[in-house]
Order: C-alpha cells, then sequence, then structure tokens
C-alpha cells in the first residue's frame, strides 16, 4: 500500500479541564482576528484611561500573541489557552497541549524532572523569549496517553512572571490530572479535544494571582520534549 493510500490517523479526542480565567486561542485561520480582539478587550480593561500605554503594549503584545500561535502551529498543538486575571496583566500566561512521538516510557527523559503522582513527569526551567529580554518560566509536563499512534503529550506553560512558577506548578499539577484521552468516535473522524474551562479542580491549583507590578507578560509556549 503506498504512502498515498495508507488510512488516515483519526484526530486525538481528549478532554482537560482548566480553573476559570482561561481562554482558547484559535490555531486556524481565525488566529489573527482573534488576536487582534483579545488583545483590544484586554488593554481596554487594564488600561482604561491611559490610551498612550495601551498604544504602546499593543504592537509588542500582539507580536508575542501572535508568535506564540505559531510556534503552537509548528509543534502541531492539539490546543493553546491564555490566563487572562481579572486584574494587574492582561495575559499572565500561556498553556500549549502538544502529542509527542516516543513511548510512555519516555516521559521519565525530562533531564531534571520529578514524577507525578497520576503518571508523567514535570520539570521547570528559565528561558528568554528573545534576545535581551528577561526570563520567563517554563513549565513541562509529559503524560502517557494510550491513543494508538500517540503515546505522549506534552503541556507546556510558559510565564513572564517567575515568581509565580511555584504557583503555576500546583496548577498544571492538577491540570495534567485531568486530561483524559477518548475511545475514537464511531463513524467519521471527529472534533480533536476540548478544554473545560472550569472542573472541580483542588484548592491547591487555585488560579495564581499576578503581583501588582504593572509589568505585561509576553507568552511564548514552547512545545515539551
Amino acid at each position: 500500500m503506498s504512502a498515498a493510500e495508507e488510512p488516515s490517523v483519526p484526530p486525538l479526542r481528549w478532554s482537560m479541564v482548566l480553573p476559570p480565567g482561561w481562554q482558547p486561542l484559535p490555531l486556524d485561520a481565525t488566529a489573527p482576528r482573534a488576536v487582534a480582539a483579545l488583545v483590544r478587550r484586554q488593554l481596554r480593561r487594564h488600561l482604561p484611561r491611559d490610551a498612550a500605554a495601551a498604544s504602546r503594549l499593543r504592537a509588542p503584545l500582539t507580536a508575542a500573541l501572535s508568535r506564540s500561535v505559531a510556534d503552537a502551529r509548528a509543534a502541531g498543538a492539539l490546543g493553546l489557552y491564555l490566563h487572562l486575571p481579572a486584574d494587574e496583566v492582561p495575559v499572565a500566561a500561556a498553556l500549549c497541549v502538544v502529542p509527542l512521538p516516543g513511548t510512555p516510557t519516555d516521559a521519565g527523559l525530562l533531564a531534571g524532572a520529578v514524577a507525578l503522582p497520576g503518571g508523567g513527569t514535570l520539570r521547570e526551567r528559565r528561558v528568554a523569549v528573545a534576545p535581551g529580554a528577561p526570563e520567563a518560566a517554563v513549565l513541562e509536563v509529559l503524560l502517557p496517553v494510550d491513543a494508538g499512534p500517540v503515546r505522549l503529550l506534552g503541556l507546556t506553560l510558559s510565564t513572564p512572571l517567575v515568581e509565580l512558577a511555584p504557583a503555576y506548578a500546583r496548577l498544571l499539577r492538577a491540570v495534567a490530572a485531568t486530561v483524559r484521552v477518548l475511545p475514537p468516535a464511531a463513524g467519521a473522524a471527529s472534533p480533536g479535544g476540548r478544554a473545560r474551562p472550569a472542573g472541580p479542580l483542588p484548592a491547591a491549583a487555585r488560579r495564581p494571582r499576578p503581583p501588582a507590578s504593572g509589568r505585561t507578560p509576553t507568552p511564548a509556549p514552547r512545545a515539551a520534549g
């Protein structure tokens, strides 16, 4: 059988629970419009009386989110989600979910990672999202899954609010425990997965509260691996 004749792999069906304050960002052709609308809404919410500051932040925030979308697309992401707190900062963190090659045992291959109680591993590192830019905290989870050709899921959360990394690590642990891979849909291929906006997350996973620092994060999710 030639490559053209090989049966297509059904899309991965999955679900994940996120706490309030997180919003999905589309990765299809509607992404530019969604980014522009989100930036406009968040700047109005956080800087309603400072048009000059909003104007200065519009371009870098739009560029950062557009880069996040491009990175997620390049990694073959299943979803990209933004933490949009009600106060202090327009965008506090980004979470990218990516199917990864390998086997379930590869979840232990992240250098410096710690094992998660329900399976998988978590590690934290610091990266500079751009030359000369402040470092961001990047939290990576590798989860073993049983989904045919997909045997690992990577959950990567990035935030420039490095002082909140421990709180985001607790949140990511709780979110990772809610990830479920669903059986393939019978018949025609179905959409992939979704992250529900609320769910029974433990108290330890309450959404981190950004400090009153006046900073504007520029999230740049990267695929774990």
